[in-house]
Formats: C-alpha cells, structure tokens, sequence
C-alpha cells in the first residue's frame, strides 16, 4: 500500500510550489519587466507570490463569501499566473487582435 504522505501530498506540494513560484514571477515581470536585477527579481516574486493570491483569496473570501479549498487556491494562483503572463507579455490586447 501507498503511503498517503508519500503519493498525494507530494503532488500537491509540487504542484504548489510551481504555481506559487509562477504566480510571483509573472507578477513580478509584469510589474517591472526586465528592468531590475536578478535578487531583485526572487526577492519580489517571493514577496508578490505571497501578497497578491493571499489579497485575492481573502477578497474573494470575505467579500463576496466563496468559500476557499485547495482547488479554489490552486485555481486562483493559476488565474494570477495566467493573467500576469499576459499583462507582462508586452502586447496589449488590441495588437494582439490586429496581428
């Protein structure tokens, strides 16, 4: 038999681990671009992997009453992800649309 903590904990933690670290980089990339370094870059997407899905959990939890799991977090960081990746990708919608 497989061991709980050595089958679903560890893809839950892997999992996690990327979208935290995806959510604050592509936060931070879109924030400052290529503008500052790189203990610039980690300090920050630490920082922003934290503060911005921590602000939209709580938002979302206390304000508008969803009620937070781990897929509503998981959802939530990939949502932060996506949507900083394309703030940061440098194209507006409207040349995106046009090209």
């Amino acid at each position: 038999m497989v061991e709980p903590v050595l089958y679903g904990s560890l893809i839950q933690l892997a999992i996690g681990f990327f979208l935290f670290v995806a959510a604050g980089y592509f936060v931070t990339l879109a924030l400052f671009g290529e503008k500052i370094g790189l203990v610039e870059k980690i300090i920050f997407a630490i920082v922003l992997g934290f503060f911005v899905p921590t602000l939209a959990i709580f938002i979302l939890n206390y304000f508008l009453g969803v009620k937070i799991d781990s897929v509503a977090v998981a959802v939530i960081y990939a949502l932060i992800a996506a949507v900083a990746f394309w703030f940061g990708s440098g194209k507006s919608f409207l040349k995106r649309k046009h090209s």
